[in-house]
């Protein structure tokens, strides 16, 4: 895998770095999962379908796998994954319903507290 840290840069040096076992690999790959599900946002985010929960448990797997498998990174996970939902979820019209000409903002469906109700109820 090859890691570009300069994003806006292409022609920044990339840094090659490989695994040092499958083991650790696979260990990666559990600990972010188990990370990402620990979030409250996991499973309704997921049953929408509007958040790739690959691409979350991905990063962090390139995150240990780039420091030799500091797991650091396995506490933003969740926080991660609901900041990602949250913003998806906000996106979609659909969790929305429409207001008179004189109100202000919009009203998110759903009848408990939180954003989370909006993909929840």
């Amino acid at each position: 895998m090859t890691y570009n840290y300069d994003y806006g840069d292409p022609n920044a040096t990339a840094v090659n770095v490989k695994w040092s076992s499958s083991a650790q690999m696979k260990a990666a790959i559990k600990l972010c999962t188990d990370a990402a599900k620990a979030s409250s946002a996991f499973t309704p985010c997921e049953k929408s379908g509007l958040v790739n929960v690959q691409e979350i448990v991905d990063g962090c797997v390139d995150d240990m796998k780039i420091t030799n498998g500091d797991k650091t990174y396995l506490d933003s996970v969740a926080s991660t994954f609901d900041t990602i939902c949250q913003e998806e979820i906000l996106k979609d019209p659909k969790y929305y319903t429409a207001q008179p000409d004189d109100a202000s903002d919009p009203t998110v469906t759903g009848g408990t507290t939180g954003w989370l109700s909006l993909i929840v109820t």
